[in-house]
C-alpha cells in the first residue's frame, strides 16, 4: 500500500549481475529502478520491470516492487 507522499525521481537503484545457475545455465540482466515510492511509517519501495538475457532458449520477465526499507 502506497501513501501519498512527496518521491523524488533522482532516488533509483541499479543491478548489474547473473541469476542463480539453476537447471544448468544463468541469466544475466542490468536494471534500473523507478523512483522510490513513500509507503506508511516513514519506508519506501521502488518498482522494478525488466528482462533477463535469453539463454538456453527462453528469457525472463521480473516486474514488481521490492521490499520495503526505511527512509524515503
Amino acid at each position: 500500500m502506497y501513501v501519498h507522499g512527496k518521491s523524488d525521481p533522482a532516488h533509483n537503484h541499479g543491478s548489474v549481475t547473473h541469476t542463480s545457475c539453476d537447471h544448468g545455465h544463468s541469466h544475466y540482466y542490468k536494471a534500473v529502478s523507478g523512483p522510490s515510492l513513500p509507503m506508511p511509517n516513514n519506508y519506501h519501495v521502488h518498482d522494478w520491470d525488466f528482462n533477463t538475457s535469453v539463454d538456453d532458449g527462453h528469457r525472463h520477465h521480473i516486474s514488481g516492487p521490492d521490499m520495503p526499507a526505511p527512509g524515503v
